[in-house]
């Protein structure tokens, strides 16, 4: 198991999300401690953090302990077979997806954090589907810390477009402040 100290550089959730997402991926257990230990105020796990970690295990059959919102430490432990070596080559074919998939926050917790979390499981499994794959992601669209809807439209969509590999849509159904909602669609590019 790989043991993380979640006050490590910035000391954010970004360590969170890339942890998770590298373990859903690889099959290595992960353990988080001290989440989110330097930021001011409340620390822990949020809601954003919690709906990505239960998307993956969901997806991958993963369990995970400690997933709840405020818990200052988390284990993420994905099916043992995808981390014995032995079956190294078996590990593509047990990742998993499905071809539409929803996650719906409960709060104004940002979707692209989110988004950040799933992205790189979902461009390696991507590649290994032949349809689209479709995750539809309901939540805050402007929230403080987090890439905001402008900078998704103007810089994040125009660079996937570059790559054959991703489509992002978004449509937005309520814009405001502290909440927005947003449905954002990330589709694979099936071959």
């Amino acid at each position: 198991m790989i043991h993380l100290d979640g006050r490590t550089l910035e000391g954010g959730g970004q360590l969170v999300r890339i942890a998770v997402a590298l373990s859903a991926l690889t099959g290595n257990p992960v353990h988080i401690e001290n989440i989110r230990g330097n930021r001011s105020g409340k620390k822990g796990l949020k809601q954003s953090h919690l709906a990505a970690i239960q998307f993956l295990a969901s997806l991958t059959g993963s369990s995970v302990s400690g997933a709840e919102v405020g818990s200052s430490s988390l284990s993420f432990y994905p099916p043992k077979t995808r981390s014995n070596p032995s079956a190294q080559g078996q590990r593509i074919n047990e990742l998993r997806v499905k071809p539409a998939m929803k996650i719906e926050l409960p709060t104004a917790g940002s979707i692209f954090l989110i988004f950040q979390a799933i992205y790189p499981y979902l461009l390696h499994v991507g590649a290994f589907t032949e349809e689209p794959i479709s995750v539809t992601i309901t939540g805050g669209t402007n929230v403080s810390f987090a890439p905001s809807i402008d900078y998704v439209a103007q810089v994040l969509v125009p660079n996937f477009a570059r790559s054959p590999l991703i489509f992002v849509e978004r449509a937005i159904i309520h814009n405001g402040f502290p909440i927005s909602l947003c449905l954002t669609s990330v589709n694979s590019v099936a071959e």
